[in-house]
C-alpha cells in the first residue's frame, strides 16, 4: 500500500522497518517517495495479529479518528512553522494552532501518522546531552508548556465555552516533539532550537454530555483502577469506581508543567 503508482520505480526506494509492539498496535517506520519524488517518513500501526477484534477496540480507534481527523492539520502545521515569530510563539488565535498529532485512518484498526523526533518527556531528558547545559531557560520552558496547553484545549472540542471531551491519559510522552523552529531570545538556549509539540493518543478518552435542564457538562463514572502508579492521574483515579469530569485533564496538565520545571 505505500507504492507510489505515479513512479513504478519507487518501491525500489521504500523501506518499512519494523520499531516496536505496544499492547494493541504493531508500529512501523515507513520511508518512500512522495508524488514530487521527494523522500517521506511517516509512522504505520497495524493491529496485532494476535489480539482478538473486540467492540471496544473499534470504538477507542474511533475516537483517534475524530479528535485527530477533526483537529489535526499538517498544512496548518506547516503555515504556523513557516509564520513564527521571533520570540517562537504562535498566534493567540486558536485557528493558527496546530498542536493536535494528525491521522489517517485505513481500515478502521490501521493508521498512519507523521514521523516524529520523539516525545516531550525524551526531549527534556535528553536536552543537558545535547546542548550542554543543566536545563531549559524559562523563555523556553514557557514556550512548551503554553503549545502543551494550547494542545489540551484543542483536544477537549470546546463548545460554548465548554469542553466536550477528556483526554483521560495526559502525560510529557503524549506530547510528540516536530518541526524545531529557530527563535531569538535573550537566554543560553536561543542559539538552539525549540520543537513543536503535538498531543497523540486519545483512545483512552471520552465524549463528555450536557444536562437537558442546566446545559451543565455531566460527571462520568469511571470503574478503571490505576494500578499502574501513573504519577499524572488525579488521587481518585486510585480510588475505583468515581465520578469524573474534564478536571482530571487540568490536574494531569499541572503535572505536566511540573515536570517541565
Amino acid at each position: 500500500m505505500f507504492e507510489n503508482k505515479h513512479h513504478p520505480s519507487s518501491h525500489r526506494d521504500s523501506s518499512v522497518k519494523y520499531i516496536t509492539m505496544g499492547g494493541a498496535k504493531c508500529v512501523w517506520k515507513v520511508t518512500t517517495l512522495n508524488d514530487k519524488l521527494e523522500e517521506e517518513t511517516v509512522i504505520f500501526k497495524s493491529n496485532k495479529n494476535s489480539r482478538f477484534l473486540k467492540r471496544q477496540f473499534w470504538d477507542q480507534n474511533r475516537r483517534d479518528a475524530l479528535i485527530s481527523g477533526g483537529m489535526g492539520n499538517t498544512q496548518l502545521s506547516k503555515m504556523m512553522v513557516q509564520s513564527q515569530s521571533q520570540n517562537g510563539i504562535a498566534s493567540d488565535h486558536s485557528s493558527s494552532w496546530n498542536h493536535v498529532l494528525p491521522l489517517y485512518h485505513y481500515c478502521a484498526l490501521a493508521n498512519i501518522a507523521p514521523y516524529a523526533y520523539g516525545n516531550l518527556e525524551e526531549y527534556i531528558l535528553n536536552y543537558d546531552k545535547e546542548n550542554h547545559t543543566r536545563r531549559l531557560g524559562p523563555a523556553d520552558t514557557l514556550r512548551l508548556a503554553l503549545q502543551a496547553a494550547r494542545g489540551l484545549y484543542q483536544a477537549q472540542l470546546y463548545w460554548d465555552g465548554k469542553p466536550t471531551f477528556v483526554h483521560a491519559d495526559l502525560n510529557p510522552s503524549q506530547f510528540l516533539v516536530f518541526l524545531p523552529y529557530s527563535h531569538g531570545s535573550d537566554n543560553e538556549a536561543s542559539q538552539n532550537t525549540l520543537p513543536i509539540l503535538q498531543i497523540n493518543d486519545f483512545n483512552q478518552g471520552r465524549f463528555l454530555t450536557r444536562s437537558i435542564e442546566n446545559n451543565e457538562t455531566c460527571p462520568f463514572r469511571s470503574c478503571t483502577k490505576n494500578q499502574r502508579g501513573n504519577r499524572y492521574h488525579t488521587p481518585e483515579r486510585f480510588l475505583g469506581c468515581v465520578d469524573q469530569d474534564e478536571s482530571i485533564d487540568t490536574f494531569s496538565l499541572g503535572g505536566v508543567f511540573f515536570f517541565l520545571l
